[in-house]
């Protein structure tokens, strides 16, 4: 009504005033009223009064929409409305109450179609803005608000309450998001759909990214101590002494270790005990997954350890192979564990290897020496050193044994300790005591022999404890042996020995006496005897060897006798003559081979038929030969010589078999 659109007041009725009806003067000016009758409103000034240009009320076409909340930053609140009044109002109690805002200070456009708000801060996050708006031109315009507009609230993954998408630390951990992108918007290492900036495992290894950083976590894997962390404006955590460095690259490959799955390292070979070498070295070796390596040793049995550092008696103290060099007995004791780790994995705190130490020293002969350091590991009272004879582990009969640690260096059954010439404590140790006293050395100090120079009796160069002997034994016994006279009788025994001795006995074996060669003997040392151009006067002889084999201690027969062969000649040889001179050469009428005919009798005749001998041999092994001397006949006295000349012999050989034989002799003086 024009009444309005004036600025004037309407009484109910589109009249001036507030009298119904109106009081007027003659006019016809209304009277009953206090206003009126002056220039009629042109609110929009363009010339024309509102009452007489139509006008329409305000009208939204496009309401304020919620802004996000970027702290330091400024949200703009817009209206598209058909209007040329607006009006922006600010509630801080969820739309109680509303204060009509006015430009200045942090707010701008306060009466347009756009409100800005600058300097935001988290305080200001539940503000709800609105805008009235109407036609000025238009009186009975009501006045029209506009839906309520606030903040959005954006994502805050660490909650510190800096947006992520100011935070340069979205998710606390001390690694600014411009690095966990590392080149790449939104870098999701692990492909788990999480970008790195509000991953706190990166890689996905299980091990969070402020510990493969290296900076500190304060147990909820953000960085410092504080729970929660305090950050400044731009999301960085203050609570902390250190992060926003570059962060750990421990394998020096590159690739920041956050970023780099890594696992813990686990040990595929275990290290192994190693044989002690005194004065030598041991290597210990463990094959793992690791890239890491510690060694420590113990010398209490594993109650404390010790972390080696490379130099002096060790190396490869850092590597998978620990070397102990120089080796003494004190260190036999001691203990060896490797810590394994990946260096790229922080949240690797190590696996221990198994505890090795040495293998378990042989004290080959219990005296309580070990032998690394024992001079006699067998007790057997020859120094290793002479087992050795020049070369290490000497293993003469190759049974796996080194001679040092063999009580039987030959393996030919008897004792080193018996054949080296020492006494044996009936344990195959030296001495008599069992088990012996030793020294430090390991030397038996409970004897009275020993540690000299071992027998070598055969005089082959070797000792008699490293060159396999037997006892002597005998396959074949001499026989008796008949040959013509003038020829070689040979006596043969075949058996096992180092040394032959043949003897002769000349009384049918009452007594014997040792050979050696002459002109009439030969082979007197050896298997083989030959009786040189053998004569009468050897017939009937006996002939044996002695075997001896001193230089096996252990033979049961030291001086094995043979049995015994005797030299016979053939029966047919008598010789023709002989010459009872007494000179040793010829003196008897000696018939070879006679003797095998123990029952025998000879009876000699001068030629005159007187019988001048008789002889009966009744079995004797020794026959009487004739020795020229008469027997008492009627022609001589007995035991007179008789003259030279010819004489006449019958032989009987009283077997039973053999036909007697007769013949003649000559005796010549």
């Amino acid at each position: 009504f024009d009444v309005d659109e004036a600025g004037f007041t309407n009484n109910g009725a589109n009249m001036l005033g507030i009298a119904n009806p109106p009081v007027i003067d003659a006019n016809g000016q209304v009277t009953s009223a206090a206003d009126g009758y002056t220039t009629p409103n042109d609110l929009d000034n363009n010339g024309t009064p509102d009452f007489q240009e139509a006008g329409a009320a305000a009208t939204i076409t496009t309401q304020p929409a919620n802004q996000n909340m970027i702290p330091t930053q400024t949200a703009t609140f817009t209206v598209v409305a058909t209007a040329d009044t607006f009006q922006w109002e600010e509630s801080t109690d969820g739309g109680t109450t509303w204060v009509a805002l006015a430009d200045g200070g942090n707010y701008s456009g306060t009466t347009t179609a756009s409100l800005s708000v600058s300097n935001l801060d988290i305080s200001m996050v539940n503000n709800l803005y609105r805008v009235k708006v109407s036609n000025i031109a238009f009186a009975c315009d009501p006045v029209t608000a506009s839906d309520s507009a606030g903040f959005i609230s954006l994502p805050d993954f660490d909650g510190d309450n800096v947006p992520d998408i100011v935070d340069v630390d979205d998710d606390n951990d001390g690694i600014l998001d411009t690095v966990e992108d590392n080149g790449v918007t939104d870098r999701d290492t692990d492909g788990d759909g999480v970008p790195d900036r509000i991953d706190f495992d990166s890689d996905g290894d299980g091990c969070f990214d402020v510990d493969e950083a290296g900076f500190t976590n304060n147990g909820n894997n953000m960085l410092g101590t504080a729970n929660p962390p305090t950050v400044d404006a731009t999301g960085k955590v203050t609570s902390a002494t250190d992060g926003y460095t570059t962060p750990a690259d421990r394998n020096a490959n590159g690739t920041p270790d956050f970023q780099e799955a890594g696992t813990a390292a686990t040990i595929s070979t275990q290290p192994t005990d190693q044989d002690f070498n005194f004065g030598g070295t041991a290597t210990f070796s463990v094959v793992s997954t690791g890239d890491t390596y510690q060694w420590e040793e113990s010398t209490d049995n594993g109650a404390t350890w010790t972390v080696l550092t490379e130099g002096g008696d060790y190396s490869g103290v850092n590597t998978n192979q620990l070397t102990v060099s120089n080796a003494d007995i004190n260190m036999y004791f001691n203990d060896y564990r490797v810590m394994v780790s990946n260096i790229a994995f922080i949240c690797d705190s190590g696996t221990y290897s198994d505890i090795v130490s040495y293998t378990e020293l042989p004290d080959s002969d219990s005296d309580g020496i070990f032998d690394i350091i024992d001079k006699d590991d067998d007790n057997d009272g020859i120094l290793d050193t002479v087992e050795d004879n020049g070369v290490t582990d000497r293993d003469t009969d190759g049974d796996g044994v080194p001679d040092r640690i063999d009580w039987d260096a030959d393996g030919d059954g008897c004792p080193d300790v018996t054949e080296a010439g020492f006494t044996n404590n009936g344990n195959d140790m030296l001495g008599t005591a069992n088990p012996p006293a030793v020294d430090a050395e390991g030397k038996v100090t409970s004897a009275t022999d020993g540690y000299t120079t071992p027998n070598d009796l055969n005089n082959s160069g070797v000792p008699d404890f490293q060159e396999a002997g037997s006892p002597s034994s005998i396959s074949s016994q001499p026989s008796d042996i008949e040959v013509s006279l003038g020829d070689n009788a040979v006596f043969e025994v075949s058996g096992n020995a180092t040394f032959y001795q043949w003897q002769v006995s000349t009384n049918n074996g009452s007594s014997w006496k040792d050979l050696s060669d002459d002109a009439q003997y030969s082979g007197t040392q050896t298997n083989t005897l030959t009786v040189i151009a053998a004569r009468g006067r050897v017939e009937s002889n006996l002939y044996r060897v002695i075997l001896r084999s001193p230089d096996f201690a252990c033979d049961p027969n030291p001086d094995l006798i043979s049995e015994a062969g005797k030299l016979m000649f053939n029966q047919e040889i008598i010789p023709n003559g002989f010459s009872p001179n007494g000179d040793g050469e010829n003196d008897v009428f000696s018939i070879p081979g006679l003797d095998q005919y123990p029952n025998f009798m000879m009876k000699v005749f001068d030629r005159w038929g007187n019988m001048v001998y008789h002889y009966e041999n009744n079995g004797s092994a020794d026959p009487r030969w004739w020795d020229g001397l008469a027997q008492g006949s009627m022609v001589l006295n007995d035991g007179q010589r008789v003259p030279a000349g010819t004489y006449f012999y019958t032989i009987d050989y009283n077997d039973g078999s053999t036909k007697p034989i007769k013949g003649w002799v000559y005796v010549n003086y």
